[in-house]
């Protein structure tokens, strides 16, 4: 599995990609790029999910929680997906350029939040998930044990 920064250059590479496509009117290319882009940000989204998130708990200091990772997963999944309709949409007939507008505003609507969301999960505090050993719960459990988690 690439590293998390590496996930993410290649993410924005292949929205890069399929957005050109959009541009040069190659429809079939644009929704092919995007669909192979949804993959992999689900892709990268799962694997966060299972193997990061679970270890929020373990970090001192004050972090985001869990659930605030995984509420933004859940918003960027819907505007994917909403994105992924109006390409549907568009179908692969010529794109006007009022079409093409409408789908770059819109794809610009989802590509903010994905973009704020990997900026900062390559924040140090959200790396540390990557060198956290302890099993997860662990921390949790002691810091209950010791009356000190409210």
């Amino acid at each position: 599995m690439l590293g998390l920064e590496r996930q993410h250059r290649v993410l924005e590479e292949l929205l890069a990609r399929h957005q050109v496509a959009l541009i040069e009117r190659r429809s079939a290319d644009a929704t092919r790029l995007f669909g192979e882009y949804a993959a992999g940000l689900t892709r990268h989204i799962e694997f966060e999910e299972r193997h990061l998130l679970p270890r929020c708990d373990l970090l001192e200091g004050p972090r985001w929680s869990d659930t605030v990772y995984r509420a933004e997963h859940r918003r960027i999944e819907g505007l994917m997906l909403g994105t992924a309709e109006r390409l549907r949409r568009a179908g692969p007939a010529q794109i006007s350029s009022l079409m093409l507008i409408a789908l770059l505003d819109a794809e610009r609507t989802f590509k903010h939040p994905v973009e704020h969301h990997h900026t900062r999960e390559e924040q140090p505090s959200f790396a540390e998930l990557r060198h956290a050993r302890a099993p997860i719960g662990a921390a949790r459990a002691e810091r209950t044990a010791s009356g000190t988690d409210s």
